[in-house]
């Protein structure tokens, strides 16, 4: 008994610690957000912008660069282990090996996860990935460029492999509900548009 309160303080004390580490100078948040176990933060200032209703579990690691500004979302879930990884090397010099380059490239390639995703364990985000609303990226996915909004994308890189919703109906519903800016047909275009590739 005395084992799990001790387990259950601690564990809470280290969320109290992860909120800290988020609403300090360098990362802007929304209202209730809750981060488990440990977490790793290396950002720039100002860079980070993290909505409401935001959720990870342990082993988060967020880092980034000037050149590469994150924003995620409101209502989003990151499962365990997840890495959010911004910045660019240029590796274009002839000068010499890119070891001994001190200055990542200037290209500015954000990172985007819109309202309402889910990115499942040990899942890496990195620069140019733009995760449409309502997205659900597989355990263990790379994601590098962009996915549409309500579908489930997987593999390394991530791929859009099927829509959430079958119907027209349940899309709508889901963004009713959500009061989602999008409308089912912009969503149904962007997805098509996807496989028209």
């Amino acid at each position: 008994m005395i084992i799990k309160l001790v387990l259950a303080l601690t564990n809470r004390f280290r969320m109290v610690l992860n909120k800290l580490k988020f609403i300090d100078s360098r990362v802007s948040t929304g209202a209730n957000i809750k981060i488990c176990g440990f977490c790793t933060l290396s950002v720039i200032k100002n860079n980070v912008r993290v909505g409401k209703c935001f959720f990870a579990n342990s082993g988060l690691i967020i880092s980034n660069n000037k050149y590469s500004p994150i924003t995620i979302g409101d209502d989003v879930m990151l499962g365990y282990g997840v890495k959010v990884l911004g910045g660019n090397h240029d590796y274009s010099h002839t000068t010499c090996h890119m070891r001994h380059i001190s200055l990542p490239s200037s290209e500015v390639r954000p990172i985007v996860i819109g309202d309402g995703v889910w990115i499942g364990t040990d899942s890496i985000i990195l620069s140019g990935a733009n995760i449409g609303e309502g997205a659900i990226i597989g355990a263990g996915s790379v994601v590098t460029s962009k996915i549409p909004p309500y579908c489930i994308a997987v593999g390394v890189p991530a791929v859009p492999v099927k829509m959430r919703f079958s119907s027209t109906d349940k899309l709508e519903e889901i963004l009713k509900n959500t009061k989602s800016k999008l409308n089912s047909n912009d969503v149904m275009k962007e997805y098509e548009s996807f496989f028209d590739k």
